[in-house]
């Protein structure tokens, strides 16, 4: 009966380290994605967008496009 409950006990705790060390990934993914979420903050990062998936310029700004085809 000893020897069962030491078995499980040094299962479980084996379980435990596992879940810890699942824990310390998951804050390093966590961090990740909030730096992530930072950059999207950045005002450089929104120009970009802007510029390149909206197709959006300054009021002010031409643009110029090369159709040329090189």
């Amino acid at each position: 009966m000893l020897i069962s409950t030491q078995l499980q006990v040094s299962a479980l705790e084996h379980k435990i380290d596992t879940m810890k060390q699942n824990i310390e990934v998951q804050k390093i993914e966590n961090s990740q994605t909030q730096q992530l979420l930072n950059i999207e903050e950045d005002e450089e990062y929104v120009e970009r967008i802007a510029r390149d998936k909206l197709g959006l310029c300054y009021p002010d700004e031409k643009i110029l496009i090369d159709r040329s085809g090189s």
